[in-house]
């Protein structure tokens, strides 16, 4: 299996892509202004860390063949390293179906890669470019609250779906998400992520889970799905405000 479509890093918009289904029920309601002033500056934290922050990652990702049955695998461990002007990931193991490809992987030029950006929603008490609605209350926890997302104008580079977020901390839990509109060659796209990852900057993602079907006419197709566990983030002290 080639997967250096999905290689860590080679996909900014993983950080901020996650699918749940969009659900708009009877009760849902406008979202508290002030909550949404507040996940505003989440989502800024979140952007910085994306930026400045440097951290451990760890990819598992299964093709599947027709029947949905795993027919090949592949785990990768990268460092992922920020210098406050770029990006790169250096790469330190890829096992593949049991064999080690590291050596071989690292000597690929992956510059091809695709790369595809996706806007986050842009949090504000007036929401110019998003819908809102607060469409559930955890049960168990009336502090917990879910409000599903959608952009006023789909591009490629929008998602919708929903999000958890804690009104006592004004911090997004966990959100899920799907493009708005697929990019081409690929079917469906779903995403799920968890942000439980603490650092100077504020929380970051520690998880996310994705599965997606993508093909070129009928020529080749390919069903995907995996896992990207996040850890060990490092901000310097200059940059971590």
């Amino acid at each position: 299996m080639n997967v250096a479509e999905v290689r860590p890093g080679s996909l900014r918009f993983l950080i901020f892509a996650f699918f749940v289904a969009l659900a708009r029920t009877a009760a849902a309601q406008p979202p508290d202004p002030a909550l949404l002033e507040r996940l505003a500056h989440q989502a800024e934290a979140f952007a910085q860390v994306e930026k400045s922050a440097s951290y451990r990652q760890e990819t598992v990702i299964e093709e599947l063949d027709g029947d949905g049955k795993v027919s090949s695998t592949e785990t990768q461990v990268a460092r992922v390293v920020n210098d406050g002007k770029t990006t790169r990931t250096v790469l330190e193991k890829c096992i593949r179906n049991g064999q080690d490809v590291t050596a071989e992987e690292q000597q690929k030029d992956h510059k091809d890669d695709v790369d595809v950006s996706i806007s986050f929603p842009a949090f504000t008490s007036s929401p110019t470019d998003y819908t809102y609605d607060q469409v559930g209350v955890d049960p168990a926890d009336a502090t917990k609250v879910k409000i599903a997302f959608t952009p006023k104008k789909p591009t490629k580079e929008t998602i919708e779906g929903t999000l958890w977020a804690d009104t006592a901390t004004g911090a997004v839990l966990s959100v899920g998400a799907r493009f708005t509109k697929t990019p081409m060659f690929v079917d469906w796209a779903h995403f799920t992520v968890e942000f439980g990852a603490k650092t100077p900057l504020g929380p970051a993602m520690s998880r996310l889970d994705f599965e997606a079907k993508a093909g070129f006419l009928f020529l080749m197709r390919k069903h995907l799905r995996g896992s990207i566990t996040m850890t060990d983030y490092q901000v310097p002290s200059e940059r971590a405000r």
